[in-house]
């Protein structure tokens, strides 16, 4: 295989672990660390996390 070729596969294996951490944390952390209805508990999590 080419050597530029292996490159643009790591590239792209490195451009994907990106993208899916990206949804994780905006999907999944959100919902640990804030509570819409009361900021002092918001700022309990945030902080003991």
């Amino acid at each position: 295989m080419d050597i530029r070729k292996k490159w643009a596969r790591l590239a792209g294996l490195c451009y994907l672990v990106i993208v899916i951490s990206g949804i994780f944390s905006l999907m999944y952390v959100p919902d640990l660390l804030i509570d819409w209805q009361n900021p002092e508990l918001t700022f309990q999590n945030i902080n003991n996390k």
